[in-house]
């Protein structure tokens, strides 16, 4: 037995060798390819067999690769051990291939297999399903896994069928622990799916589908169906599974996220509020409810699922949730109604309930509902569920905005209106009623209200019910609307005429009109107000009009605002006018005419009756009066009114008679001017055209009762006489005063008798100059275009008329001191002491002292009578009387060498223009200021005493300076210039380095005379007149002079008229102001530099305006640097003392080291600041301070030229005689905006006082004292101001007392700033009545041109 055992062992080695070295080796083919995908059954496993039958000793059939014959013709039977042959039978079955994936899952050889086992069993002699068998089995099962080749599941597979239940259950549950280690839980689960067909008693069909369930899972295949497929395996009965334990299950479920995937999706459809679609998801869950806590699925769906029992709670209304998911909601409605469909959906409270719907108090955080009530929360979900049911898609739309966007609570009212808005079943009805509930209710724009109540109005005349809900409500709306509309139209009219607003308005107010149902919602006036509608024709008709050409633009302004904007008027009236209007453009017209009709048009201030009754005449009149009428009134102006009285007159004089209906034109155009035409005619027009013009008006509107009248316009009989004895009796005095003031003035003055003794100056220019005294000569020599200064004039003729022989003594004896003063002989401080010794003189009468007083303010005197001045009088005369010898004497010599010049012949005419000869002479007007120096060279000569103190600081002439000396020379046919002051300051002497005007403008230095204003302004006039080709002495001495008596009468730069009096030369437009920009800073600084007090408080206004951020308004315009630059560059300025001349600012302004860029810095801010500053800010002088006011006072001698001129417009427009001042007012300044309103003058926009528009003044100082700016504000570093308030004296035109006290003024040039007061804070201001009076003497003084 022992050698027949080795030689079995040798055959079986030879035999492995054979079936591992041939290249292919079957043990079986099956007869015939399953072509099923299916796993076959048990029966067709078991009915598989080996063909060769069962045999003791060796079994194998091995068939080559290369043999082409059947199987059955190639069996090799080699004796071979039972066990041996099963191991060999297994390994070549395949299966492990259809395990690994190498073959498909339906080759699976399950007979082979099986077969196998059986033949073994049978060769043993094993009963199946004995311990003996299993015994056998087990060891040949783990004998094969010990084998290199063996696999262990293949094995256990094969020997399933004949295992006992629990060692096949031991098996599999090893096999799955093995797996479960490695991770190879799909081969295991294939094998379990297997084993159920291989012993259907061991692993029972559920577990085979459970297990496929598994399997699903770890492929990817649905999950969620997966798993539900799964736990209903597990659910199937209530025995646990023989292999798949709960915790492997969990394992699995874990391992590919069943859990957190389920989840998720869940969040995702609720998320979603797809709630119909969640619910679906996890019904199933509902199932696990009554398992046992011991179960495999109770404990998988537990530890898979957590949260698996929350949503067994939820019983919603399903039908519900299908209607709403599968319904037709948009999206953006279903985004929308988000928070109703949570209602529906599962309790998120934690209470448990069956939807949250039953959950309160929670429920009601998602919808508001009034006093929480439930069975109102319900209607709220039955109204949305009737919202499906009403075909159309704005009931949607509707349930949304009034119970999803409602801010407030949903009340009982709320849901039965929308119950029978629903009702109507009508999306249209529905769709108005939501543009009234959402646009009306909740849109701030009236517009879209009333478009949206103008559509619902018709659709509801056929819905009664709804319209019983909101008849109330409704007509409180109609009205509200329409109120605002018509506002907001009125509004409009006054840019335009506004068609589409207006017939908005008017369908709207026919849609009210239809609807009879509203009217008792409506008030009685409301509905008369409708009823003046008129009908669409005829709206229709004014409308088509608008579009055609000439329409009657302004009468339909008017009518419009009367039937469409409710205001009150007749409609009737204009109605008619606008068709007769319609009616006349309508017909063919001669261009002429036409014209005519389209300048009245244009005309403002003519009433409709007045307007009709001229187009009416316009088709009648001649074409020569049209022509002439049409070149007058298309004018528009006073000019106009002056011209349409002269042509109506002429024609009432040539017989050809007037309508009526032109006088009333001249009328109407004289009534709208009422407050300025008379003035404007003082002031415009000449002397004959005045006398003219009040001819025309007496004859044209004579004062009959009964007619038209200009008297209340101001041509009153008492002028009119006054008038008259001016053309009759002083025509010879009125033309020498016209050309007085021509160009400087007018004769406003004269013409409304403001000066009481006008009538003493009237009758002596009525005489020959050479019959006048020399004292009344001497007086007239002061006339200036000034009222004050003739009203001075007039007083000291009338004291000189009545004064006694003592009285007439002294002003004579004033008469020569002050001739002798105009030659410097006699110092100003000596008159001022000779007239205070005549004040104290016994023998002047009190009548004879009052004249004298007024003679010295003629002469610009102040009065002085103390010992100390007596005896500095008695030294000046002694010093007068040694320097008269010496002038006497040097006069006399001059003289003498200027009359020996004189009697050389002349060589040619002094107005030639020719170059002047070597030997040319001095005109005998000028032999006294102008000297020739050289071979055509001259030297003129111009006091500038008669230069205010003020205003020979703004122009930078030295305190010293004297006399300006005038060097003209014509040498080479090229003329040359150079300008001097005498003294000269810079004490310099040498020759000349004269301007040649081959050159450029000059805008700096001349010959060695430092640039300033006055030089600047000089140099280019001399420029300009020589470069003309002007060689006139005359023409030249002249123009000099006229700068010297009027420096600031033009514009610096252009030489333009500024049209304004002004206190210091400044420029007339921007290109100017970027030219003087230019010239030296001693040019553009001088005027600030030369009150060092001003200067300082303009930085501090500066510095204020950069910290205003929060306005948008620019306050610092041009301003080369940023705010916070210019506080930097205002803070290295340095100190200003008040008596530090300009010169020494100006160099420490200029003063620093090579590498410090802040000089340039402060030099360009300095140039910016001066150059938009174009006022006149001077300390106030002593005797102009405001009374009872301490601290610092600045006095504004004029503003911008621009805002001068249009106050002056004003000013001149409202007064009516006596004076021409405005009233005194005062204002709070804002210490950030004074340097704006300084610049540019006071502005309603930035001095206005919250819900006031237009600037805020008052007429006590004390009412603005709390609105004061803080002057410490605008400190800045080496500022001398501070603590301080600042409140500004402003002159108002057209003041008129008012009981509250105060003004809002829209028109800012009717207010002008003339004083800026800086007093300390705690100070309460006084009461107007204290220093009013003096305010205005000032005010006088400035308009009259003195200080």
């Amino acid at each position: 037995m022992a050698f027949l055992a080795s030689q079995v062992n040798l055959l079986g080695g030879k035999l492995r060798d054979i079936i591992h070295n041939s290249s292919k080796v079957q043990l079986r083919m099956n007869d015939a390819d399953q072509t099923s995908t299916s796993i076959p059954s048990l029966p067709e496993l078991q009915g598989s067999s080996w063909p060769g039958g069962y045999q003791d000793g060796l079994e194998a059939v091995v068939t080559h690769s290369t043999s082409s014959e059947p199987p059955s013709n190639r069996l090799v039977v080699f004796p071979r051990n039972s066990r041996e042959t099963w191991h060999r039978q297994i390994l070549v079955s395949g299966a492990d291939k259809c395990l690994s994936g190498e073959r498909p899952f339906r080759e699976f050889p399950f007979g082979d297999l099986s077969s196998a086992t059986d033949v073994y069993i049978g060769k043993k002699k094993l009963v199946p399903d004995t311990h003996q068998c299993d015994v056998k089995l087990e060891d040949l099962i783990l004998q094969h896994h010990h084998r290199d080749d063996g696999v262990k599941d293949i094995a256990v597979l094969a020997t399933l069928h004949a295992l006992s239940y629990s060692a096949g259950c031991a098996q599999l549950v090893s096999m799955r622990e093995e797996h479960s280690t490695t991770g190879a839980h799909e081969r295991f689960l294939k094998c379990l799916i297997w084993s159920s067909y291989i012993n259907g008693s061991l692993i029972h069909a559920r577990e085979r589908r459970a297990a496929e369930s598994l399997m699903q899972l770890l492929t990817g295949v649905d999950f969620l169906e997966a798993g539900q497929h799964l736990f209903r395996s597990l659910m199937e009965e209530n025995t646990s599974p023989t292999v798949l334990s709960a915790p492997y299950v969990t394992s699995i479920l874990n391992m590919t996220r069943f859990g957190s995937r389920f989840q998720e999706r869940l969040d995702s459809l609720q998320d979603e509020r797809r709630y119909m679609s969640l619910h679906n998801s996890i019904s199933w869950l509902s199932s696990f409810v009554g398992l046992a806590e011991t179960s495999t699925a109770k404990m998988v769906i537990k530890a898979a699922f957590p949260a698996w029992e929350i949503w067994t709670t939820w019983r919603p209304n399903y039908m519900r949730l299908v209607q709403w998911e599968g319904g037709r909601f948009t999206n953006e409605q279903r985004r929308q109604l988000y928070r109703i469909f949570d209602l529906e959906g599962p309790d998120t409270s934690g209470y448990g309930r069956g939807t949250l719907k039953d959950s309160p108090p929670a429920c009601f955080q998602f919808v508001r509902v009034a006093n929480q009530d439930q069975q109102l929360l319900n209607r709220v979900l039955v109204l949305l569920d009737k919202v499906q049911l009403v075909p159309g898609r704005h009931a949607a739309d509707l349930y949304i905005s009034q119970v999803v966007r409602r801010r407030g609570s949903i009340t009982e009212e709320l849901v039965s209106r929308i119950e029978a808005i629903l009702d109507t079943e009508n999306d249209e009805c529905i769709y108005a009623m939501l543009l009234w509930l959402t646009r009306v209710s909740n849109s701030p724009s009236f517009n879209n209200r009333m478009v949206a109540l103008t559509t619902l109005l018709p659709v509801l005349d056929g819905h009664p019910e709804v319209q019983a809900i909101l008849g109330g409500d409704m007509g409180n709306d109609v009205m509200e609307v329409m109120r605002t509309a018509r506002a907001e139209y009125v509004n409009q009219l006054a840019t335009g005429l506004a068609e589409n607003l207006a017939t908005r308005i008017y369908d709207f107010g026919d849609a009210i009109l239809a609807s009879s149902w509203l009217t008792p919602s409506l008030t009685r006036e409301f509905m008369q107000e409708l009823e003046l509608l008129p009908p669409r024709n005829v709206m229709d008709e004014i409308f088509n009009s608008i579009q055609r050409s000439h329409p009657p633009t302004d009468l339909i302004r008017q009518y419009l605002a009367i039937i469409i904007g409710g205001a009150e008027g007749e409609a009737g009236p204009l109605l008619d006018s606008i068709q007769s209007h319609i009616s006349f453009w309508g017909r063919g017209l001669h261009p002429d005419r036409a014209n005519l009709a389209l300048a009245l048009g244009d005309l403002v201030s003519v009433d409709a009756e007045v307007h009709d009754a001229c187009l009416q005449q316009i088709l009648r009149e001649d074409l020569i009066l049209i022509r002439d009428l049409f070149a007058i009134i298309r004018l528009d102006n006073e000019s106009c009114c002056v011209d349409l009285a002269r042509l109506l007159r002429k024609r009432m004089q040539m017989r050809d008679g007037v309508n009526e209906c032109w006088q009333a034109l001249l009328y109407a155009l004289l009534y709208e001017r009422r407050r300025g035409m008379m003035e404007w005619s003082a002031e415009e027009l000449t002397v004959d055209e005045w006398f003219q013009w009040v001819a025309d008006l007496r004859d044209l509107f004579p004062d009959d009762e009964g007619r038209l009248s200009v008297a209340d316009l101001g041509f009153s009989e008492p002028k009119y006489v006054w008038w008259d004895l001016l053309s009759t009796r002083y025509r010879a005095a009125i033309d020498q005063l016209e050309v007085l003031h021509k160009g400087r003035g007018n004769l406003r003055w004269l013409w409304f008798q403001e000066l009481p003794e006008i009538s003493v100056l009237l009758d002596l220019l009525q005489t020959p100059k050479n019959t006048r005294s020399p004292i009344e000569s001497f007086i007239c020599s002061y006339l200036q275009p000034s009222t004050h200064v003739i009203g001075l004039i007039c007083a000291s003729l009338s004291a000189w008329n009545q004064a006694s022989q003592a009285g007439r003594t002294a002003f004579e004896s004033v008469y020569t001191r002050h001739k002798q003063s105009l030659d410097g002989e006699w110092p100003e401080s000596a008159i001022e002491v000779l007239v205070a010794s005549w004040e104290q003189s016994e023998g002047l009468s009190r009548s004879d002292r009052d004249g004298l007083r007024v003679l010295s303010e003629l002469l610009g005197l102040g009065l002085s009578g103390d010992d100390a001045t007596m005896s500095t009088l008695r030294e000046l005369l002694m010093r007068e009387y040694s320097k008269l010898a010496d002038t006497a004497q040097n006069g006399e010599t001059t003289r003498s060498q200027r009359g020996r010049h004189a009697a050389s012949p002349r060589s040619g005419d002094p107005s030639d223009l020719g170059s002047p000869g070597p030997n040319t002479a001095v005109p005998d007007e000028l032999v006294d200021v102008v000297e020739q120096v050289g071979d055509k060279q001259w030297e003129m000569c111009f006091p500038l005493g008669s230069l205010s103190a003020q205003m020979k600081r703004s122009l930078g002439i030295g305190d010293l300076s004297r006399l300006l000396l005038v060097r003209i020379s014509f040498l080479k046919q090229q003329p040359s210039f150079c300008i001097h002051f005498y003294p000269n300051d810079e004490g310099r002497e040498g020759n000349h380095g004269p301007w040649k005007v081959e050159s450029s403008m000059p805008d700096g230095r001349i010959c060695w005379t430092s640039p300033s204003p006055l030089i600047y302004l000089l140099g280019r006039a001399l420029h300009n007149i020589l470069s003309r080709g002007t060689r006139n002495l005359t023409s030249i001495h002249n123009m000099v002079s006229s700068i010297l008596d009027a420096p600031a009468a033009k514009c610096m730069v252009c030489s333009r008229t500024m049209g304004c009096r002004l206190w210091r030369p400044t420029v007339c437009s921007s290109g100017c102001s970027e030219k003087l920009q230019l010239a030296p800073l001693e040019v553009t600084a001088a005027p600030l530099l030369s009150d060092p007090q001003v200067f300082d408080f303009l930085l501090s206004c500066i510095y204020a305006a950069t910290k205003q951020t929060s306005l948008g308004n620019d306050l610092l315009p041009g301003c080369p640097f940023t705010a916070a630059k210019v506080r930097e560059v205002i803070d290295s300025f340095p100190p200003l003392p008040a008596n530090a001349r300009p010169s020494e600012i100006l160099s420490q302004i200029r003063a620093g080291n090579g590498s410090d860029e802040m000089p340039t810095r402060r030099a360009l801010f300095l140039s910016w600041m001066c150059v938009e500053f174009q006022g006149c800010l001077v300390t106030a002088p002593q005797n102009s301070r405001v009374l009872q006011m301490p601290g610092t006072q600045f006095l504004v001698l004029n503003g911008s030229p621009s805002r001068e001129k249009g106050f002056s417009r004003h000013l001149g427009r409202v007064s009516t005689g006596g004076t021409s001042n405005g009233g005194v007012t005062f204002h709070g300044a804002v210490m950030g905006h004074l340097w704006r309103t300084l610049t540019q003058g006071i502005s309603s926009q930035l001095s206005t006082r919250p819900g006031v528009k237009g600037i805020s003044l008052a007429d006590e100082p004390g009412d603005v004292d709390g609105l004061c700016g803080d002057l410490n504000i605008g400190a800045w570093q080496n500022s001398a101001f501070s603590n301080r308030k600042v409140m500004l004296v402003c002159e108002l035109a057209g003041h008129t007392n008012t009981r509250q006290g105060s003004h809002v003024v829209s028109e800012e040039e009717k207010v002008a700033v003339r004083y800026v007061l800086l007093y300390p804070k705690g100070h309460s201001p006084p009461k107007a009545s204290g220093i009013v009076e003096g305010v205005k003497r000032t005010l006088a003084g400035l308009r009259d041109g003195v200080l």
